[in-house]
């Protein structure tokens, strides 16, 4: 799979932000890429966008490019953004910042949601993404009420549990347990 990293996020006066991202070759075990690099479509969506549509699509095939996301409606900078909206491109997406999606998990759709969560996961285990920050995403689901995204819950949290299980750190499972 393609990883879309975004590595540097800055907002211009008028509220336009524009996205540094970083294509690589996503492994799942954590091993470095290879620097190959696909032509992806690069599909955005924001609080603007229609639950489960897109702003367009933009054919990237650099190591490197930016994105350029409009001021919102209402004035000032997007509140998020969300990268492979609608989950139609295999790819994995990285974010420099993760709070803004975790506050607006409610506002996409069921395919953003579970794409998003998955993205974490897969990420968190290949050491590309702090457990903390998994968590913390996850604690955004907590009125989650559509049958596939907690399909993804669930694969997240068996699989979460697996791993403290096996640590050894019967304290730390015990509050897992109890998260979960």
């Amino acid at each position: 799979f393609p990883l879309l990293k975004v590595v540097k996020r800055s907002v211009s006066e008028n509220g336009t932000t524009t996205l540094t991202i970083k294509q690589s070759w996503f492994l799942a075990d954590g091993s470095p890429p290879d620097g190959r690099t696909w032509t992806v479509p690069v599909c955005v969506s924001t609080p603007d966008t229609p639950k489960g549509g897109h702003d367009g699509v933009k054919l990237e095939s650099a190591q490197e490019f930016t994105v350029v996301v409009p001021p919102a409606k209402g004035g000032g900078p997007a509140k998020w953004i969300k990268l492979n909206a609608g989950q139609h491109v295999p790819l994995r997406v990285a974010y420099d910042e993760y709070g803004p999606l975790c506050s607006a998990v409610g506002d996409l759709g069921p395919e953003d949601r579970a794409g998003l969560l998955i993205d974490a996961y897969a990420l968190a285990k290949a050491g590309h993404m702090g457990p903390g920050q998994l968590l913390e995403l996850l604690a955004g689901y907590r009125d989650e009420d559509h049958a596939t995204v907690w399909e993804a819950i669930e694969m997240v949290l068996g699989g979460l549990d697996k791993l403290i299980l096996a640590s050894g750190d019967a304290g730390l499972h015990a509050s897992f347990s109890s998260f979960a």
